[in-house]
């Protein structure tokens, strides 16, 4: 019998049998008899078929890598053949493969994944911190995080001197079955929403930024504005995507997108929307990039705005989050000029994203020109901007201040006492920016240095995050448990 390339339907986020294994349960799945175990992978994430070629996985499945692909393996599971992401799976018997193992992290992303609505008392995740160069176990009791360190010497693992494991998993087991000394005995693992963003829309279109339009079907308008309309749409009728409409006419501006997006499209990195591809043979033109089913940062905020109910620690998470994301975007030489709540998405697990490369632009030089029909965001813009007509990364650094404004309001329009043309007016007199009512000192002085009127007193994104990160270090190290 030849090999079958998988067709079957399959719903949306099914998971597998080891969804919510105790620790050391392996998932059912099939596999293909006697293959020889290094190339036996498992799935880490469900993986719904995107094209005919793909195969179908549910989480926790064994199969087979009959050929590397580098963002994408050819696999094997009995007589089913096809195509999944390199990103969705993992050696069998490596720890990445394990429900509880987040891999490098940070102590704020194992705090926020783990206080998500969905995990319980006893939620736990094992993650590896590059900072100190080991591994922490991070376990929820009630609203808190507390993170232990995990010891290792000589094959051994442990917590504590007099409980010694020869593996992580052994390690896990016993506190499942007894607390023996944690803030709560393991229950189940941390909840593990965020799929990885993928390199492609699938496996024959990695060389491919030019889509054809008509591979897309819209679903609903998300939003629009000044600067076009986003819609929710479905490629190759399998795969939701994000499609943003833009009112381009000119060859020129065409020739100047498809430039633009052929170095953009390259970026990669967690904390920065994945842009797929462009159709500039459509009327709008419109740009392609991954779905975020969390909206935007503003919606987010303004939904918890009558409330105020997030707290500092969670204002200051998204502003690190960003700060990161731009950081990257920094050293890449990628000015980003429309940087507000607006154009930062939440994954599942509420972490950032920095999307609406619209107006962003690579370069190499201190700054760019800023064109005359530009429809830039005006409360956002720095001095230069109306000055000279000069955008930089610094200029992003100065809408970064804003962002903060609009964080800290929970997503007001900032500066609400004066309007666009006041704003312009006040940045030719050199009049600070007042940071809002109410706004915590330490966050005004970041706000500030911000807003410094000179762009070379502004500091780098990387500063940025130090400086926000010093703001809940104190909380930070309350969770940690030697």
């Amino acid at each position: 019998m030849g090999l079958a390339v998988c067709k079957r339907p399959c719903c949306w986020g099914r998971c597998g049998p080891c969804c919510h294994g105790a620790p050391g349960e392996e998932g059912s799945g099939s596999g293909t008899a006697g293959t020889h175990r290094a190339n036996r992978f498992k799935s880490v994430y469900s993986y719904m078929p995107r094209t005919s070629q793909d195969l179908c996985l549910q989480k926790g499945e064994v199969f087979e890598v009959l050929h590397d692909h580098g963002q994408w393996l050819f696999v094997q599971q009995g007589e089913r053949t096809g195509y999944v992401p390199r990103a969705f799976a993992a050696s069998e018997d490596s720890l990445e493969a394990k429900d509880w193992y987040f891999g490098k992290l940070s102590r704020l992303d194992a705090k926020r994944f783990l206080l998500q609505p969905m995990n319980a008392d006893g939620a736990f995740l094992v993650w590896w911190n590059e900072e100190v160069d080991c591994y922490y176990l991070s376990v929820r009791i009630r609203n808190l995080a507390r993170h232990y360190q995990i010891q290792a010497s000589s094959n051994t693992f442990y917590l504590v001197q007099r409980k010694k494991f020869p593996s992580l998993e052994k390690l896990l087991k016993h506190y499942y079955n007894n607390a023996d000394g944690l803030c709560t005995k393991l229950e189940l693992p941390c909840a593990k929403l965020d799929a990885p963003s993928l390199p492609s829309l699938s496996h024959n279109t990695i060389g491919d930024l030019e889509i054809q339009p008509r591979s897309f079907e819209k679903i609903k308008e998300l939003g629009s504005g000044a600067f076009g309309t986003v819609w929710l749409a479905k490629w190759n009728g399998t795969t939701e995507v994000a499609i943003k409409e833009l009112q381009v006419s000119a060859e020129s501006m065409k020739n100047k997108m498809q430039d633009e997006a052929e170095t953009m499209w390259k970026l990669n990195h967690e904390r920065v929307l994945k842009l797929y591809a462009v159709c500039l043979n459509a009327d709008p033109v419109f740009i392609v990039t991954e779905y975020m089913r969390n909206g935007s940062l503003r919606r987010y905020l303004k939904g918890h705005r009558p409330k105020r109910d997030l707290g500092f620690h969670s204002l200051v998470d998204f502003s690190i989050q960003i700060a990161q994301g731009m950081d990257y975007m920094e050293r890449m030489g990628c000015v980003h000029c429309d940087l507000r709540s607006d154009n930062i998405l939440l994954t599942e697990m509420l972490s950032c994203k920095i999307g609406d490369f619209g107006l962003a632009s690579f370069t190499d030089n201190q700054s760019i020109q800023v064109i005359a029909d530009m429809k830039l965001p005006i409360k956002w813009m720095a001095p230069e901007v109306f000055i000279c007509c000069r955008y930089s990364i610094k200029s992003d650094v100065w809408s970064f201040g804003v962002l903060l404004v609009e964080i800290m309001t929970y997503g007001r329009i900032p500066f609400p006492d004066i309007n666009n043309q006041a704003y312009i007016n006040n940045m030719f007199t050199r009049s600070p920016l007042s940071a809002p009512e109410g706004c915590p000192e330490n966050m005004a002085d970041i706000m500030r240095l911000c807003w410094a009127m000179e762009r070379t007193d502004r500091p780098p994104f990387k500063d940025l995050e130090k400086n926000l990160t010093k703001l809940i270090d104190a909380g930070l190290a309350e969770d940690m448990v030697q």
